[in-house]
């Protein structure tokens, strides 16, 4: 009895020792305990304005801390494209837990520039190339605007320029001019297999009103203004002609993908439309909408990337330059680009690519297989499944944080076929 009294003194209350045991219980089965966030701090941070950080982290003040959103937050915030490395720590003290995330922002800038190139053969001598530079500013004013600029080398030979500058200080809303110019050399293919040459010029500006949706999407609403040519350099049943085009445009988006080029989970959708009105300065009067979603799971190694993209003329028959097209790398690999052009467009694909294995800073090898099935049809035609073209291409690539890789080769129907070596940002 008397050692019974003098053992009390080490006693904890009883809800005490039963918090201890599942502490204990979690952390044998490899949990990690629960962690309060009592207060968030960024440090590093000198030329990106804070604000924009904030904005990337959905990890809150006042509540238990989620690993996994904890790093997704770091995943965000590193693909700002500002930083090198992005890491947290987690500081104990009187006041509490202090989540602190340490963004280390890269030593060069303040403008980035990248390149890439785009290689395609069809193994009869019709070989394309492309050279693309792609050239970002970020952090322009204290609100966070940025230029960016892309200049393509080969064919099509284009341009496109935007200054996207938000409307206060970590704000969602934005505003957003932009010019495009464009000069394309392309077959047309008729119907019977035969190929008119065509040259077509582009020239567009626009202003669009739009707001960011979280980390993740935006929506804009525009207006596009310009003027398209096109000049045939063969025989041809297209005539020559001048249009201009105008009207109000729409865009939503939403991109949740792991990685823009070898996704291993997410989902990226794209809602696109174009209403083109003389009362904007257009010489014809017809409708566009565009919409696309991609989906991507991955089971241990292998991934699969699943995409449905749609386009239509709503019923009437778009203009040349307006026209719904597929052909080229993963849109019915195999056949030239534009190959199949029309009123309506409808493309399915599975890719399939496994992860064969790390290369340390090489980054990840990947094979893999894809699939294809689409066509475009004329306003009025009656779509069947039986009219689906359909496409295979075997693939292989190298994923790495700035310059991902990757070679194919597409075989398509009626012998078509074509190889693909793509690097950098050029796909």
């Amino acid at each position: 009895r008397a050692l019974e009294d003098e053992l009390r003194r080490f006693s904890v209350p009883e809800e005490e020792y039963a918090e201890l045991l599942r502490r204990q219980r979690r952390e044998s089965a490899g949990e990690r305990p629960s962690v309060r966030v009592d207060s968030i701090a960024i440090e590093g941070i000198r030329r990106v304005p804070l604000e924009r950080v904030r904005r990337r982290i959905e990890t809150r003040e006042g509540e238990p801390l989620s690993f996994r959103t904890l790093g997704l937050d770091l995943q965000r915030v590193y693909q700002l494209g500002d930083f090198e490395s992005v890491q947290y720590r987690i500081e104990r003290g009187d006041s509490g837990n202090r989540l602190v995330l340490e963004a280390r922002e890269k030593p060069w800038g303040p403008g980035y520039l990248r390149f890439g190139f785009a290689l395609a053969s069809d193994f009869e001598g019709d070989n394309t190339f492309r050279v693309i530079g792609h050239f970002r500013r970020p952090n322009v004013n204290r609100l966070g605007a940025e230029w960016k600029t892309v200049v393509a080398l080969g064919n099509p030979l284009d341009a496109m320029t935007e200054f996207y500058q938000p409307l206060g200080a970590g704000g969602s809303w934005f505003v957003a001019p932009r010019f495009a110019w464009e000069r394309d050399r392309r077959d047309a293919y008729l119907e019977n297999g035969e190929r008119e040459g065509l040259k077509t010029g582009r020239t567009t500006g626009g202003l669009d009103v739009g707001i960011q949706m979280g980390s993740h999407g935006e929506i804009r609403l525009g207006v596009l203004r310009g003027r398209v040519r096109l000049e045939p350099t063969t025989d041809t049943t297209v005539a020559p002609s001048a249009r201009a085009i105008g009207g109000p445009r729409f865009r939503a988006a939403i991109d949740v993908l792991d990685d823009t080029f070898f996704p291993t989970r997410g989902n990226r959708t794209t809602l696109e439309a174009f209403l083109s009105r003389g009362r904007l300065g257009a010489d014809e009067k017809y409708e566009t909408l565009a919409f696309e979603v991609l989906q991507a799971g991955t089971l241990g190694r292998n991934t699969l990337v699943g995409k449905v993209d749609f386009g239509t003329g709503f019923g009437s028959t778009l203009p040349y330059h307006a026209q719904q097209e597929l052909g080229g790398f993963l849109e019915l690999s195999g056949l030239p680009r534009g190959y199949l052009r029309g009123d309506v467009r409808l493309l399915i694909s599975l890719t399939d690519y496994w992860r064969v294995r790390k290369l340390g800073a090489l980054g990840k090898l990947y094979v893999g297989a894809a699939i294809q099935a689409g066509n475009v049809w004329a306003a009025g035609d009656d779509p069947t499944l039986a009219d689906l073209v359909h496409s295979g291409t075997i693939l292989a690539g190298l994923s790495t944080d700035g310059l991902p890789v990757l070679l194919g080769v597409g075989f398509a129907e009626a012998g078509n076929r074509a190889a693909y070596f793509l690097v950098g940002r050029a796909f």
